[in-house]
Protein backbone atom coordinates (compact mmCIF):
# COMPACT_ATOMS: atom_id res chain seq x y z
CA UNK A 1 0.00 0.00 0.00
CA UNK A 2 1.23 3.63 -0.96
CA UNK A 3 1.95 5.87 1.49
CA UNK A 4 1.66 9.27 -0.91
CA UNK A 5 4.13 11.53 -2.29
CA UNK A 6 7.93 10.12 -1.19
CA UNK A 7 8.73 13.96 -0.58
CA UNK A 8 6.05 14.05 1.80
CA UNK A 9 7.85 11.26 4.08
CA UNK A 10 9.26 12.65 7.59
CA UNK A 11 10.21 8.90 8.85
CA UNK A 12 10.71 5.66 6.71
CA UNK A 13 7.51 3.68 6.90
CA UNK A 14 7.30 1.17 9.80
CA UNK A 15 5.62 -1.73 9.10
CA UNK A 16 4.69 -5.04 11.17
CA UNK A 17 3.13 -8.02 10.76
CA UNK A 18 1.40 -9.99 13.63
CA UNK A 19 2.02 -7.22 16.47
CA UNK A 20 -0.27 -5.55 18.99
CA UNK A 21 -1.62 -2.77 20.09
CA UNK A 22 1.36 -2.02 22.74
CA UNK A 23 3.60 -1.97 19.83
CA UNK A 24 1.75 0.22 17.85
CA UNK A 25 1.48 2.78 20.35
CA UNK A 26 5.13 2.67 21.32
CA UNK A 27 6.56 3.07 18.00
CA UNK A 28 3.99 6.29 17.57
CA UNK A 29 5.38 7.23 20.59
CA UNK A 30 8.99 7.27 19.54
CA UNK A 31 8.01 8.91 16.46
CA UNK A 32 7.07 11.98 18.15
CA UNK A 33 9.77 11.82 20.99
CA UNK A 34 11.50 15.05 21.79
CA UNK A 35 14.64 16.08 20.25
CA UNK A 36 16.34 19.53 19.41
CA UNK A 37 16.85 19.13 16.00
CA UNK A 38 13.84 20.84 13.39
CA UNK A 39 13.30 17.71 11.15
CA UNK A 40 13.77 14.22 11.47
CA UNK A 41 16.40 12.44 13.57
CA UNK A 42 17.60 9.43 14.28
CA UNK A 43 17.03 8.51 18.29
CA UNK A 44 19.50 6.93 20.30
CA UNK A 45 17.63 3.52 20.04
CA UNK A 46 18.02 3.74 16.19
CA UNK A 47 14.40 4.74 15.48
CA UNK A 48 13.61 7.70 13.58
CA UNK A 49 11.51 10.75 15.27
CA UNK A 50 9.77 13.51 13.79
CA UNK A 51 10.58 16.96 15.87
CA UNK A 52 9.78 20.70 15.57
CA UNK A 53 12.44 22.55 17.44
CA UNK A 54 10.78 20.79 20.56
CA UNK A 55 7.44 22.58 20.20
CA UNK A 56 4.40 20.92 20.27
CA UNK A 57 3.79 19.36 17.10
CA UNK A 58 0.46 20.97 14.71
CA UNK A 59 -0.85 17.06 14.43
CA UNK A 60 -1.06 16.53 17.99
CA UNK A 61 -3.49 19.19 18.39
CA UNK A 62 -6.46 18.83 15.50
CA UNK A 63 -8.58 15.34 15.50
CA UNK A 64 -7.92 11.88 15.06
CA UNK A 65 -9.78 10.45 12.27
CA UNK A 66 -10.78 6.71 11.87
CA UNK A 67 -12.24 5.06 8.95
CA UNK A 68 -13.04 1.28 8.73
CA UNK A 69 -12.75 0.09 5.17
CA UNK A 70 -13.55 -3.76 3.73
CA UNK A 71 -10.49 -4.33 2.06
CA UNK A 72 -6.98 -3.13 0.86
CA UNK A 73 -8.31 -1.39 -2.68
CA UNK A 74 -10.61 0.81 -0.37
CA UNK A 75 -7.99 1.63 2.47
CA UNK A 76 -6.00 2.97 -0.49
CA UNK A 77 -8.28 4.97 -1.79
CA UNK A 78 -8.64 6.15 1.76
CA UNK A 79 -5.16 7.32 2.35
CA UNK A 80 -4.79 8.73 -1.32
CA UNK A 81 -7.77 10.90 0.37
CA UNK A 82 -6.16 11.61 3.22
CA UNK A 83 -3.01 12.85 1.75
CA UNK A 84 -4.89 16.09 0.79
CA UNK A 85 -6.98 16.43 4.25
CA UNK A 86 -3.77 16.60 6.35
CA UNK A 87 -1.91 19.74 5.40
CA UNK A 88 -5.66 21.26 6.14
CA UNK A 89 -6.25 18.91 9.05
CA UNK A 90 -3.09 17.87 10.55
CA UNK A 91 -4.52 14.33 12.30
CA UNK A 92 -3.49 11.06 13.06
CA UNK A 93 -5.70 8.98 10.74
CA UNK A 94 -6.35 5.44 11.72
CA UNK A 95 -7.54 3.36 8.60
CA UNK A 96 -9.02 -0.27 9.79
CA UNK A 97 -9.24 -2.88 7.09
CA UNK A 98 -11.24 -5.17 8.76
CA UNK A 99 -10.93 -8.87 7.56
CA UNK A 100 -14.12 -11.02 9.41
CA UNK A 101 -12.98 -14.29 7.43
CA UNK A 102 -9.06 -14.14 7.63
CA UNK A 103 -7.56 -16.63 9.97
CA UNK A 104 -3.83 -16.22 11.39
CA UNK A 105 -2.15 -13.10 12.53
CA UNK A 106 -4.73 -10.99 14.21
CA UNK A 107 -2.98 -7.76 13.33
CA UNK A 108 -0.90 -5.86 10.86
CA UNK A 109 0.20 -2.61 11.14
CA UNK A 110 1.92 -0.01 8.46
CA UNK A 111 2.71 3.75 10.23
CA UNK A 112 3.78 6.52 8.12
CA UNK A 113 4.64 10.39 9.17
CA UNK A 114 4.29 13.10 6.85
CA UNK A 115 5.23 16.87 7.19
CA UNK A 116 4.12 19.90 4.77
CA UNK A 117 5.38 23.04 4.23
CA UNK A 118 2.60 25.39 6.27
CA UNK A 119 0.31 27.11 3.74
CA UNK A 120 1.77 30.92 4.69
CA UNK A 121 4.22 30.00 6.52
CA UNK A 122 7.27 29.13 4.90
CA UNK A 123 9.09 28.33 7.70
CA UNK A 124 6.81 26.06 9.37
CA UNK A 125 5.70 22.55 8.64
CA UNK A 126 3.22 20.68 9.68
CA UNK A 127 3.17 17.21 10.34
CA UNK A 128 0.21 14.31 10.57
CA UNK A 129 0.46 10.86 11.05
CA UNK A 130 -1.45 7.49 9.15
CA UNK A 131 -1.87 4.15 10.74
CA UNK A 132 -3.46 1.45 8.62
CA UNK A 133 -4.18 -1.87 10.63
CA UNK A 134 -5.29 -4.73 9.07
CA UNK A 135 -7.62 -6.99 12.24
CA UNK A 136 -8.20 -10.44 11.08
CA UNK A 137 -10.71 -13.06 12.53
CA UNK A 138 -11.79 -12.22 16.07
CA UNK A 139 -9.93 -9.07 16.53
CA UNK A 140 -12.20 -7.75 14.05
CA UNK A 141 -15.36 -7.78 15.78
CA UNK A 142 -13.75 -5.42 18.31
CA UNK A 143 -12.47 -2.96 16.59
CA UNK A 144 -13.45 -0.10 19.55
CA UNK A 145 -10.91 -1.86 21.75
CA UNK A 146 -8.25 -1.99 19.29
CA UNK A 147 -7.93 1.60 18.30
CA UNK A 148 -8.81 3.31 21.20
CA UNK A 149 -5.27 3.49 23.35
CA UNK A 150 -4.11 4.69 19.68
CA UNK A 151 -6.18 8.19 19.70
CA UNK A 152 -4.30 10.87 20.60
Amino acid sequence: MEFGDAESLATPVWEAKGTNVETIEAQLGRLWGASEAATTTPATDGEARVTEKGLPHARASVLNLIVTVVGADAAERVVQTLMSLGVRHPSRAIVLVADHESRGDALDARISTHCHVAPAMEDERICYEEVILTIRGEAAEHLSGVVAPLLI
